[in-house]
């Protein structure tokens, strides 16, 4: 299990699957059905659109 700092309702994440300089990539799977899922997220898009 990952400890995480964010949550996503209807959705258990449970697995790092990358930690890139830009982005994080999870496992998971969606609580209704157990339907597994791939959780893509921006570490921080702010910081990456100053020109």
């Amino acid at each position: 299990m990952v400890s995480t700092i964010f949550s996503i309702p209807g959705y258990r994440i449970y697995d790092l699957l990358y930690n890139g300089s830009r982005t994080l990539v999870y496992r998971g799977y969606r609580e209704t059905d157990s339907l597994p899922v791939v959780i893509k997220l921006l570490k921080n898009p702010a910081l990456h659109n100053k020109v």
